[in-house]
């Protein structure tokens, strides 16, 4: 009998130094202890974990904007130290978070680094309606993505 594998599997170093990388050019210019990268990723997963659709992810992601970009997108290029050691715990991502452990799938890595694609893209058009469609398909694939293996 084959035991569960809990254990995530660790990002590839390309992909931890695209992490890192698009994490300082999407940084918030106000100083947050959070990285911004990450909380964009707090709010994907509850999209890709709960039925609630483009109305609610919308609504979540106004805040987000409002919060770590109330003067409009800026690039940075500055992280805080606690930021540092916030990122370098993200090496080996779980997708999902519950209150019960499953079982490790590779496919939960595959998901991550798209997410941060999908946040880069959607950065990158300066968080338009227009970028928004866009982001929230590439969303809509990675829950369908995550719910075939679970």
């Amino acid at each position: 009998m084959k035991r569960a594998n809990y254990t995530p599997e660790a990002l590839s170093y390309k992909q931890y130094d695209q992490l890192i990388n698009e994490a300082r050019r999407v940084q918030s210019v106000l100083p947050y202890e959070e990285v911004t990268l990450l909380e964009f990723i707090k709010i994907a997963i509850e999209a890709a974990d709960l039925p609630y659709g483009m109305e609610g992810f919308k609504g979540k992601l106004d805040v987000f904007k409002k919060k770590y970009y109330p003067y409009g997108v800026k690039r940075n290029k500055k992280l805080s130290a606690a930021n540092w050691v916030t990122l370098r715990r993200c090496g080996s991502p779980r997708y999902y978070i519950d209150s019960f452990p499953r079982p490790y799938n590779p496919v939960e890595k595959i998901a991550f680094v798209k997410t941060i694609r999908a946040y880069r893209d959607y950065f990158d058009a300066q968080m338009t309606e227009q970028a928004f469609g866009k982001l929230f398909e590439e969303i809509g694939d990675i829950r369908i993505l995550l719910k075939e293996i679970y």
